[in-house]
């Protein structure tokens, strides 16, 4: 259990040993655990950082010190508070796997730091941004009624809005109606 003086400092009953396994700040710490640690067991976010107690435990931060919010454990360009925000590992620059670093995904793309693709269109954003220089928020770069994976599978090019009138292959059907017919 806890010591009483403890308890009653935080209006809780020394008599009452279930109070003990609460958890009073919904932060994921039990009482018990709050008070082996010296967390504030009325504050999720002891040390007022944006990051609450059981994160900053389980990442290894210190969640009596607020400093390591603004730390980069990763050296992605992200703080280990902003990789908290956007659901990013602070130990991992590329959460995702998708070739372009946290950092990069958050303020220079503005991708999805978990998706691989964000757009869905079977390109990973690193393809799309590396390799294509394609958008990698939109399916349709050139905004040409094609995708630009139909595009790049065809040899046309996904930044090219006028080639969705040509007619490569004299059939009658320009590429953008090949494209929507499927053939």
């Amino acid at each position: 259990g806890l010591p009483d003086k403890f308890e009653l400092d935080n209006v809780l009953n020394p008599r009452d040993a279930s109070d003990s396994w609460q958890d009073k700040d919904n932060d994921g710490l039990n009482n018990v655990e709050e008070y082996l640690i010296g967390t504030d067991l009325h504050k999720a976010d002891t040390d007022g950082d944006g990051m609450p107690d059981k994160y900053e435990l389980d990442k290894g931060f210190n969640p009596i010190d607020a400093a390591d919010a603004n730390a980069d454990v990763d050296s992605d360009g992200l703080s280990n508070l902003g990789e908290y925000q956007l659901g990013a590992d602070p130990f991992n620059a590329d959460t995702d796997g998708d070739g372009l670093n946290d950092g990069d995904e958050a303020n220079v793309y503005h991708t999805h730091l978990a998706k691989v693709d964000t757009d869905g269109d079977g390109f990973s954003d690193s393809e799309e941004v590396i390799t294509y220089s394609t958008n990698p928020l939109q399916t349709d770069s050139d905004s040409d009624g094609m995708s630009d994976k139909w595009e790049v599978v065809n040899g046309l090019n996904p930044l090219d809005f006028a080639d969705a009138l040509l007619d490569p292959d004299g059939d009658g059907w320009n590429n953008l109606i090949e494209y929507q017919k499927g053939s």
